[in-house]
């Protein structure tokens, strides 16, 4: 693309490139906004971040082979060799720019977007089963990747669910390319207060709860709420779950129809007559004015709650109930959430995600339901560099609800395990639980687990789901699969 075509839409100020930058016939062959990703003849985008100014890296990315740079000032001593174009904020074009290089992605597709505490990941991909049941290609982003149907796409993005805004129009492209009709993506408070949503309209925003989380970036709970609303901002309807305590301050501000989604009698998509089951669920779903009889996979009422958000979004967007109820029938669940680990000992081993208050009480509490003569034995930690204050609390809710609780590490990053696993300690300890064991080792810890357990428990090993790794000082990431070491450990016994 042609770097006049590239920068279509953005204030650009010439001074300081020596003629107008129309002029200029060239091909910009990519688009990057981190000085390590530059390529030959691509455009550099030169943003200042919290940490770091992108104008101090011209250098580097002129040494690469950028063309061009887009500036918010001409920096002292520039290569020559870089065509500079000024613009008021760059940040602010990131979103055009990527828009007019992938040919405006965003315009040839559906876009859903999913935000909440917890349960992003199993709603987008029970959207994702009812939208391909209804006959509609759809492409998935968040947690777990992003593919297009069950093929994986592969645009790599550091941040945990939410890609930053070129990689995301990138996967966004590789989507409209392929023909997806429907793009069903995490939306995190992250990424919503970062902007890197930023360019997209979304028909449909889907809010699940409000949680105890990222309080270390958020500082309050409502700075927290609000991230999360500013999804509602760009989204031609609002799902919203009706029976969360912050629902009004998460819509404070849209202007979109609201849709609601809940247990009990309430306007909007309800369930009713829920039976909660070993391997999952029963429950009757009012969908304008006609009950849908629901058979979920996954076990759990949060479970149910997940299926409700997927439901009245496919709803609003006219997918028909026939659809619905065989999309969720179909569906086995997601890699990582309340994930069973076959096995032969007589004893359940199961792998969640679960890595917040609320999340670690409803997966013990799910799992409780489901083994009424057994013990519950749960394998948790925290996370290094993250919010210090819920560990306490999560210790609390672990040792109140299990028989057993091992306590771990999680991925450490740049703390002591020790340490953590010493703020977690004390909630756990207020308990009065009898059986409590510290193992930083986590491989030591799953085996120690599962090593105590009996026939008719229930072992959960909780807080790294889906993840692959495990990570430590400096970012340093050591290959760690909980489900694999579990596989491992019942061998052995």
């Amino acid at each position: 693309m042609k770097l006049a075509e590239l920068l279509n839409g953005i204030d650009i100020n010439p001074a300081g490139t020596g003629r107008p930058y129309n002029q200029y016939g060239q091909v910009i062959t990519g688009v990057a906004a981190d000085s390590r990703k530059v390529v030959p003849g691509c455009l550099f985008i030169c943003v200042r971040g919290l940490t770091s100014d992108g104008h101090e890296y011209i250098r580097e990315a002129a040494a690469k082979g950028a063309a061009a740079a887009l500036c918010e000032y001409l920096p002292e001593n520039a290569p020559e060799n870089v065509v500079y174009l000024l613009t008021k904020d760059t940040r602010a074009a990131l979103a055009v720019i990527a828009s007019n290089f992938h040919e405006h992605p965003e315009a040839k597709l559906k876009l859903v977007g999913v935000t909440g505490t917890k349960g992003k990941t199993s709603v987008t991909y029970y959207l994702k089963s009812i939208l391909e049941r209804a006959g509609h290609k759809t492409g998935i982003i968040g947690t777990t990747g992003a593919f297009i149907g069950d093929k994986p796409i592969d645009v790599e993005y550091q941040t945990s669910s939410t890609p930053d805004i070129l990689e995301l129009y990138e996967i966004l492209g590789r989507m409209a390319g392929e023909g997806a009709e429907y793009c069903v993506m995490e939306a995190t408070s992250h990424g919503l207060d970062q902007g890197r949503t930023d360019g997209l309209s979304f028909s449909a925003g889907i809010f699940t709860n409000l949680q105890h989380d990222h309080l270390d970036y958020h500082k309050t709970i409502d700075n927290y709420a609000g991230a999360k609303g500013l999804l509602f901002k760009q989204s031609g309807a609002a799902v919203v779950n009706f029976d969360d305590a912050y629902k009004d301050v998460v819509l404070n501000g849209c202007s979109a129809p609201v849709i609601y989604y809940g247990i009990g009698e309430m306007p909007g998509y309800f369930a009713r007559d829920i039976e909660l089951m070993p391997n999952g669920s029963r429950f009757s779903v009012n969908m304008k004015g006609r009950a849908l009889d629901i058979r979920l996979n996954v076990p759990g009422r949060f479970s149910v709650y997940n299926a409700l958000a997927a439901i009245a979004a496919a709803g609003e967007l006219g997918i028909p109930g026939e659809a619905i109820i065989e999309g969720l029938k179909g569906f086995n669940g997601v890699r990582g959430r309340f994930e069973r680990v076959e096995n032969s000992k007589g004893f359940s081993v199961i792998i969640d995600y679960a890595h917040n208050p609320e999340s670690l009480e409803n997966i013990i509490t799910a799992v409780r339901e489901i083994t009424p003569e057994g013990r519950v034995i749960t394998v948790f930690g925290c996370g290094g560099d993250r919010d210090a204050a819920k560990r306490p609390i999560m210790g609390g809710i672990a040792g109140r609800l299990s028989d057993i609780c091992v306590i771990t590490s999680d991925n450490p990053r740049n703390e002591n395990p020790d340490d953590i696993i010493n703020q977690i300690l004390p909630g756990v300890d207020k308990t009065g639980i009898t059986e409590r064991y510290a193992e930083p080792d986590r491989k030591k810890a799953i085996y120690m687990a599962l090593y105590k357990a009996r026939p008719g428990d229930a072992v959960i090993i909780a807080g790294k789901g889906h993840e692959l790794y495990q990570e430590f000082e400096g970012r340093r990431r050591e290959a760690f699969d909980d489900r694999a070491v579990a596989l491992e450990a019942l061998d052995w016994l």
